[in-house]
């Protein structure tokens, strides 16, 4: 496994094109199959089931780097484990800090990728081949290091804090059953953490396909009956909070739960609830639609929206808006 600095990118074309050999990138990618070719961002350090001969990446920290150097060599047998890994890294990535990046390179914690640099430098063989098995944590009666060492440099002691009272808190959710989703959520807006994406996203569907499968009774049917999976899975479409503000003003009601009985056996219905006949509804909407721009305030909609949500068992905002089905949802332009 190769070490190099980032050289500008002319250069970094060329030093690539003498490791790339040509291939055939449109063929199947099944194992076993002709050569090869993928680009992808950090998504290929999980879930990603392939192998390669040749891995060019940039710097990570050293759980991400061992992660996605677990796709170099996978599936090569011990007698054909030949195959070259270079990592790349720019001049400022073995630096305490840079002006103006937060404490950050790139996307990564700046004190974790010099340190993996440090610890890569220090077990050069020769001017740019590391001494590492990015297989295996230990590695006996080589000159090569296994990956744990790495990670023991990096993520030294003192690294992670146990936050006891983030976990009692967690704990907690689960002694209050009957608001456990609220509370849930609620920690994690108290960690800043994100649920799908970079903000909340809201469960919207389109009047125009409401109209066409509830009754006189404004209950869904959809023919033979529709579950609340088919519905969701078919006709709901995300809309993140930001455009959901911008369409406060056009949301006509809710598709909710409900529990029937029938014959003694219990059902789960769908219902519509238009917003003129739902108070708490039509105070949110109003809220949403004179909504200033501020973390606390924003952070109050968000909880409130949610809070209704939950407790009237919503499964989208009803918007009475165009819906195309190759386009999605329809935005006028004055909105």
């Amino acid at each position: 496994m190769s070490l190099k600095k980032r050289p500008s990118s002319s250069t970094i074309q060329d030093e690539c094109k003498k490791e790339v050999s040509p291939c055939d990138t449109t063929g199947d990618t099944e194992k076993g199959s002709s050569s090869y070719l993928i680009i992808s961002t950090q998504v290929i350090e999980a879930g990603i089931d392939i192998s390669s001969n040749l891995f060019i990446t940039d710097i990570a920290p050293a759980n991400s780097l061992i992660q996605r150097l677990g796709r170099f060599l996978r599936d090569t047998t011990e007698e054909d484990k030949r195959g070259k890994a270079i990592i790349w890294y720019e001049s400022e990535g073995d630096k305490e800090e840079s002006e103006g990046d937060k404490g950050l390179y790139k996307v990564y914690d700046r004190k974790l990728v010099k340190k993996t640099i440090e610890w890569l430098k220090n077990n050069l063989d020769g001017e740019h081949r590391v001494k590492i098995n990015v297989h295996l944590p230990k590695v006996k009666n080589s000159e090569r290091k296994g990956y744990k060492e790495l990670l023991d440099y990096v993520y030294e002691d003192g690294c992670f804090k146990v936050e006891d009272d983030i976990i009692r808190d967690f704990e907690g959710v689960f002694l209050h059953l009957e608001n456990a989703s609220l509370i849930a959520v609620e920690k994690f807006l108290d960690m800043e953490g994100s649920f799908v994406r970079d903000e909340l996203q809201i469960p919207v569907v389109s009047k125009s396909k409401i109209d066409k499968i509830k009754d006189e009774n404004d209950i869904l049917s959809g023919g033979s009956g529709l579950k609340p999976s088919d519905f969701v899975r078919e006709l709901v479409v995300p809309l993140s909070f930001k455009s959901f503000r911008r369409k406060a003003s056009d949301v006509y009601g809710v598709v909710a739960t409900s529990i029937e009985t029938k014959n003694g056996k219990k059902h789960v219905r769908l219902e519509f609830r238009e917003k003129e006949n739902d108070s708490w509804l039509s105070s949110i909407l109003r809220r949403i639609s004179k909504f200033e721009k501020s973390p606390n305030k924003e952070r109050e909609i968000i909880m409130d929206v949610l809070r209704y949500i939950f407790r009237r068992k919503v499964l989208a905002f009803v918007i009475d808006s165009k819906y195309d089905e190759d386009f999605g949802l329809g935005f006028d332009e004055h909105d």
